[in-house]
């Protein structure tokens, strides 16, 4: 089950990379708090207080199946068949997850039986 994150200043889901400021004494949660924004927010705040978010990425395997796996349903919805060279351009810009990781993990999908190649160059779930 994926958990949809959303911005705590606009509300809107965050789809791609999540913007992780901690306010307190440590990074462990100890005696302060956190917010997460979309990527729109953290560049506003960012001009508006003259320094750099860091990003948070994607850390485990599963992290990006899950990911990769719902926009795949996703992109389905909208045109059928899924160009693969398009898919990954689009979870690689949207996610960071390297397009080698990206092909490494579609490549592990279809051995598994949970995608196929519709037809030359086109993914499908299966």
């Amino acid at each position: 089950m994926v958990t949809k994150t959303f911005c705590d200043k606009c509300g809107q889901e965050i789809k791609g990379t999540v913007f992780l400021i901690i306010f307190g004494k440590d990074q462990h949660y100890n005696e302060g708090y956190s917010i997460e924004l979309c990527s729109e927010c953290a560049r506003e705040l960012e001009r508006f207080l003259g320094i750099k978010i860091p990003e948070w990425r994607l850390r485990s395997l599963r992290d990006k199946v899950q990911v990769i796996l719902r926009e795949l349903i996703e992109a389905e919805k909208v045109s059928g068949l899924v160009p693969i060279d398009k898919f990954i351009e689009k979870i690689n810009a949207e996610y960071g997850i390297s397009k080698e990781e990206i092909s490494r993990i579609i490549g592990q999908l279809i051995r598994d039986g949970t995608v196929y190649v519709a037809k030359e160059g086109f993914l499908k779930k299966t």
